[in-house]
């Protein structure tokens, strides 16, 4: 009988609204509680990814600097290309037969240099759209397939004006490209090293926000707040060879 009454006071107490009242407080601290960290993480989340997205964005100056060394070096020689068909179109003037035709228009280009001239000009053109779009998917793809198509354009040239390596220096071209190719194949070589160590900096703070952003999880908020992967800058042929063997 007394643990019967006894049970009854313990039932009585625990159902009483004093008991559900101290439950329902409990249980009311720890989901503020529970919400009071989630809040916190996902702040802390948050601001993580907004200074790895911005750093990205701003890493990429140094690659934009190195870029534009490299169009102007590609400017360079355009100006030594719009030289010699110059002084080409000045001889042919000078010959008998063209004293008696009529005059000609300004000299043209030869087909190479005005598919450099082409590959300059896309080059130019992406630059300036990856600049102020970084973080963009379709500007990066761009920018490296102009990228690609300037290296492949520029190395076919200067094979076709300079001496094979070890060759004589006489095989060089008598139009004056020759000598001028020789100074800017040595900028080159010191622009594209310059963009290749760029580059790499640039694309180890993508590797480092994408990560961030797959990282479960992050994955959620990167999810909720439109945090998206970003693309690499990547490195052509040309600019993976080791800076000691230019």
């Amino acid at each position: 009988k007394e643990s019967s009454a006894a049970s009854d006071v313990y039932k009585r107490q625990v159902g009483s609204p004093a008991a559900r009242a101290g439950g329902a407080a409990v249980s009311a601290w720890l989901w503020g509680t529970l919400a009071a960290v989630l809040l916190c993480w996902a702040t802390g989340a948050y601001n993580r990814l907004v200074r790895l997205r911005a750093a990205v964005s701003g890493g990429f100056a140094s690659v934009a600097e190195t870029s534009q060394r490299l169009s102007g070096v590609v400017h360079a020689a355009l100006d030594l290309e719009a030289a010699a068909a110059a002084r080409v179109s000045d001889a042919a003037l000078q010959s008998d037969e063209a004293r008696q035709a009529e005059p000609g228009g300004p000299a043209t280009l030869s087909a190479e240099a005005q598919l450099l001239r082409g590959a300059l000009m896309q080059y130019v053109a992406a630059l300036a759209v990856v600049q102020s779009r970084p973080l963009s998917n379709e500007a990066v793809g761009a920018f490296n397939a102009a990228q690609a198509l300037l290296l492949e354009v520029w190395a076919g040239r200067e094979q076709s004006v300079l001496p094979a390596p070890g060759g004589p220096a006489d095989t060089l071209l008598d139009d004056g490209l020759g000598a001028g190719y020789q100074v800017l194949a040595s900028q080159w070589q010191q622009a594209q090293a310059q963009h290749r160590l760029t580059t790499e900096k640039f694309n180890d703070l993508v590797h480092g926000y994408n990560e961030a952003v797959r990282q479960f999880p992050a994955v959620i908020m990167a999810w909720a707040a439109s945090f998206r992967p970003v693309p690499l800058v990547e490195l052509p042929k040309a600019l993976t060879t080791p800076i000691s063997s230019l």
